[in-house]
């Protein structure tokens, strides 16, 4: 639709598309991936989404340095981003905040997706959830918890993996 649109914008996300695409290829046969390359791949997907929605879609991402080489499962971030977006956009048509954090605290990794809204009422978990679960489950078994609540206005998906050896 954008082609027709706007094409310096459609021109823009093919971009973001073919350099997202790109990473897919690049990770596919990787398990881990360091947390910085888990956050240039989110990057891009928050890129194109930006495109899409415009000013819609504010987002944030903050990370501690000291933290950016450690393994985590490869695209097990992107899930719980596109879950922002898509229920986000969908319990709020006027735009949403979308705030990513990777940090340490108290002997764990910590990586936190949250988007502005709150939780429907009778939500489960699904599929895309469902897998974030099961690739923590298989990484760190009994090593990890992954949590979504609702606080100050967002719904936080929070992922913490205990840290076996000293960063």
């Amino acid at each position: 639709a954008l082609v027709h649109e706007n094409p310096d914008r459609a021109d823009l996300m093919v971009t973001e598309l073919s350099d997202f695409l790109r990473f897919t290829l690049k990770y596919n046969d990787r398990i881990t991936i360091t947390i910085l390359e888990e956050i240039n791949i989110t990057e891009k997907y928050l890129a194109i989404e930006k495109i899409r929605f415009e000013e819609r879609l504010d987002y944030s991402i903050k990370f501690d340095n000291a933290i950016l080489n450690v393994e985590i499962p490869c695209f097990i971030t992107q899930p719980l981003v596109e879950n922002a977006v898509k229920f986000g956009l969908k319990n709020n048509s006027k735009g949403i905040k979308i705030r990513m954090n990777f940090f340490r605290s108290e002997g764990n990794i910590v990586i936190e997706v949250s988007n502005t809204g709150k939780l429907s009422d009778g939500w489960s978990m699904g599929i895309g959830l469902q897998n974030v679960t099961e690739r923590l489950n298989n990484a760190y078994p009994g090593d990890y918890k992954f949590d979504l609540d609702e606080a100050e206005g967002y719904v936080v998906s929070r992922i913490l993996i205990r840290i076996k050896e000293e960063i």
